[in-house]
Order: C-alpha cells, then structure tokens, then sequence
C-alpha cells in the first residue's frame, strides 16, 4: 500500500514480472427478490464483515484479517494480480476503468474536454483478459477453480485518460465489470454504496486496502516493485478539494485544462502520513466505516504523483456522485440491505 500510479495491463501481459431510475434495495430488510436463493441468512447485510480485527504492522501499512474486507476482489491478467476491485452485488464488481484499458503513454494524449479530436486516448481490453478472485487473501498459489471470468464490463461513458506534463491523469475513472453470481459467505459479502447524499466529513479517516507496491518513491522504480503477498490496508485522511489544491505538488494538475476543477465534486482527495496506496492497488477500494460498523465503498483508487510524495495527496474516484449510473448498470444484480439501525 502506498501512492496510486498508472499500470499498464497490456505491458502486464508481457511483463508480469515488471508489473504484476433509483432501486434502493438496501433501505429495506431482505426480501426474497433481493437475495441470491443461496445466500444463507447469516449473511443478510452489505458491508458487514465477520471480523474487525487487525493484523501486524508491514512497512507503510497494516496486514489485513483474513475476510476482514470480503468484498474486494483482486483483478487478474494471466492469473497476475494486477489491481483490485469491490463486490457491490452478486454479479457486479466495481473498479477503475483505467485497469481495463490500454494507452501508450509516450504519446501526447489531451484531455477530451478541451480537444476537438474525436479520438478516444485509450483502448478497451477484450473481455477474456480480465478474471477476479474472491475470498483469497494472498496472491499466491491462486487456485485456478476459484478464478472468475470476467463476463462483461462497461466503462463510464465520459472517461477519459492523458498526459498532465510527465504525469497521466484520469477523470470519470470508474468501472463495472459483470462475473457469474456468486454465493456470499463468511468469504464473500458485497461492500454497500453510499447514497448521493453521503458525504464523507471533512478531514474524516477512510480505510484502502489492496496488495499493490509496498515501498515509497524514493526507491521504487520503472522497473522494480515490491508488491505484497498479502492483503494490506492503511488508513488516509479526505482533504476538502479546496484544501487540496493548496498542496503545491498536486495543485497543477486540479485545474480546468485537466477536466478536474469544474468536476471537483467527482474525486476524492485523500493523504496519509507516510502511507498511501500505490501501483497496483488500483481499482480498490476506499472503504468508509459507518456508525453501525458497516462499510460503504467511498471511493475508488485512481491517480496520483508519484509513490507516497510528502505533501502530495493522491486523487480518487467519488463513488456517491456516480450513483445512478451504478444502479442502471447493476439492476439483474441482488443487493443486500444495509444493516439496521441497531446492528452493531
């Protein structure tokens, strides 16, 4: 876990050793149409995970329990963990777009808000490249039978990717891939949606988890990354946008030209104190602790300058501000209620 960068999942294939209208249904209590017919009654809830302890300190980040987040998913490329993603229902997984697509990054690519060029900056991966596993905790011995080809997915309809100086940003960086249904379990819960009222309180702590890079800028290179073997997870703080461009390492790429300060609604800025997420945690999730210890998937891991830069806060997606476009691409899915007021 540290600072988010861009993977590229072509380059992955290659070299994977270098880069390894609104349907609430969580306001009621179950109903049968809402549950898979073999979901046990012990897991009625979204975001409510078996355990809430902690692991051991690692490097910049605390080792997660095993089955303390169930809903996150790694994302594979040829059985390589390249990023990660959040289980919302039985069928859906929500992600960043920018795992699912491939753009070469020597290329000047412009921001599509302020480019009269037709031409989309990136290109959507076939379907076959992509699986998910659930439920597993390291990254190594996968087993083949618990891997989950990916069906389907659809990108949000004004993502966009380019070159910001010797950076590359993202907007509108999200993404719902569609797999088999499967059976929750102690394993497998999906994590709950914030609702578009939802906000997360100023300079509040949200939780990251993945098992992307695990050391800092100062010694990760193009060429090197320590990934972990096992998940872990860290805890960052949600700068206000209006505070975020006050950092003057990411101040120059909030802006108009970027497609980011009329959106700034859309991301998330968030800052850890020496921790961050990092490459290949991308697609995780950002993960808010509600006052019933349950979990809402806040935010999506996205973008950022370089690997846990101080005074340089990382850029996520905004999850509550795509709510309707989620919930028009998940309605085959089963969602499972929130838990109720009085569940602890």
């Amino acid at each position: 876990m540290l600072p988010v960068q861009q993977f590229h999942l072509a380059s992955l294939i290659v070299l994977a050793t270098i880069c390894a209208g609104l349907d609430l249904l969580w306001f009621a209590r179950p109903t049968n149409n809402m549950l898979s017919s073999n979901t046990s009654n012990e897991f009625n809830y979204c975001g409510h995970p078996p355990t809430s302890k902690s692991g051991s300190r690692i490097v910049n980040g605390v080792e997660a329990s095993k089955n303390e987040f169930p809903w996150i998913a790694k994302l594979l490329v040829d059985f390589v963990t390249v990023g990660a993603g959040s289980l919302i229902t039985d069928r859906h997984i929500l992600t960043a777009a920018h795992c699912l697509v491939f753009y070469n990054e020597s290329v000047p690519l412009f921001p599509h808000c302020t480019s009269s060029d037709p031409r989309k900056n990136y290109e959507a991966l076939p379907v076959s490249f992509f699986s998910f596993v659930l439920g597993s905790y390291a990254t190594v011995n996968l087993p083949k039978d618990k891997v989950l080809q990916t069906l389907s997915y659809v990108l949000h309809p004004q993502f966009d990717i380019f070159n910001s100086g010797q950076e590359v940003i993202q907007v509108n960086d999200i993404a719902i891939a569609t797999i088999a249904p499967v059976t929750f379990s102690h394993r497998i819960v999906p994590i709950c949606l914030p609702l578009p009222n939802e906000a997360i309180p100023n300079w509040m702590k949200v939780t990251v988890a993945g098992w992307g890079t695990i050391v800092d800028s100062t010694t990760l290179t193009q060429n090197s990354s320590v990934r972990s073997q096992v998940l872990m997870k860290t805890s960052l703080t949600y700068v206000p946008f209006e505070y975020c461009t006050a950092y003057t390492n990411l101040q120059p790429y909030l802006t108009r030209r970027n497609c980011i300060a009329p959106y700034e609604k859309e991301i998330l800025c968030l800052y850890g104190n020496n921790t961050d997420s990092c490459r290949g945690d991308s697609g995780g999730p950002v993960m808010s602790q509600q006052f019933n210890n349950f979990y809402t998937v806040a935010g999506i891991v996205s973008w950022g300058i370089g690997c846990n830069r101080p005074n340089t806060p990382s850029a996520y997606t905004n999850v509550r501000q795509f709510f309707k476009w989620i919930m028009k691409h998940t309605r085959d899915g089963f969602y499972l209620p929130r838990p109720p007021l009085d569940q602890k």
